[in-house]
């Protein structure tokens, strides 16, 4: 950045989450463009007025022709991803269980779960799916990520800003947990995707001890009707070109 100012070059930051990093922030006083993906990061910068441009984010051109794609969802059984991001969450890892495990046996029996956990949870995970009567395939890494996430009903996942707009662009119905962290950026992104009506926002908080969650999915597992409501908001959020509004910013 600070050799583009020396050669005068047009000098750009894009910032992918609600809330701005630090290094956005910062940056944000000296560049000529902001690039944002949400309008309401604009409220977080005051120093980059008249700056910032909501261009979405980027993502990547296979992810965005496969959901573009002539593919068909398996719809023979109930399918569910759960994933925390690339280092799993273990939250999910109980919680998520715990849920389907209250529900019939006759939904229990319907359902098959994709479950992306950390490595040293996977065995717990596997042996509470199996006492639950839930077939499941846990796994650390899904390299198949974007099918995943097309094949499933509902998706219960942390709200990182890639997963929430690839889960949107595949307009799936989604129950969004974000990590508690020091700055909020997951609970922003929550809050922006819930206030569309594209997905269910549930604090870490506020599902310990009740059964929130359990009815959440559940509703979402049995209602085809709120499953279709929330994949329509789903698609409508959605951000197909944040890649070329991105270049473009920058090149114009």
């Amino acid at each position: 950045m600070f050799a583009g100012k020396l050669t005068f070059r047009r000098t750009a930051v894009h910032e992918q989450n609600v809330v701005p990093g630090m290094a956005t922030r910062l940056l944000s006083r000296f560049v000529d463009v902001v690039c944002i993906s949400f309008e309401r990061t604009e409220k977080y910068l005051p120093r980059a007025k008249g700056k910032t441009v909501v261009t979405g984010s980027p993502l990547r051109k296979d992810v965005v022709s496969y959901f573009d794609g002539d593919i068909e969802r398996d719809d023979q059984s109930l399918n569910m991803l759960v994933t925390g991001g690339s280092l799993g969450a273990h939250f999910l890892s109980v919680a998520v269980p715990d849920a389907l495990a209250a529900l019939s046996e006759n939904l229990r029996g319907k359902i098959r779960i994709s479950h992306q956990a950390r490595p040293e949870d996977v065995g717990d995970v596997v042996k509470a799916y199996e006492q639950a009567g839930v077939s499941a395939e846990v796994v650390p890494f899904f390299d198949n990520m974007k099918e995943k996430i097309f094949q499933a009903h509902v998706v219960v996942a942390r709200p990182g800003t890639s997963t929430l707009l690839e889960v949107s662009l595949a307009g799936r119905a989604a129950i969004y947990i974000p990590h508690e962290m020091a700055d909020g950026h997951q609970v922003a992104n929550g809050e922006v995707v819930r206030d569309a009506g594209a997905g269910i926002l549930f604090r870490q908080a506020e599902l310990e001890g009740s059964e929130l969650l359990q009815n959440a999915i559940q509703s979402l597992l049995e209602d085809s009707g709120e499953r279709s409501r929330l994949e329509k908001a789903a698609k409508a959020f959605a951000q197909r070109d944040g890649a070329e509004q991105f270049a473009d910013c920058i090149l114009r």
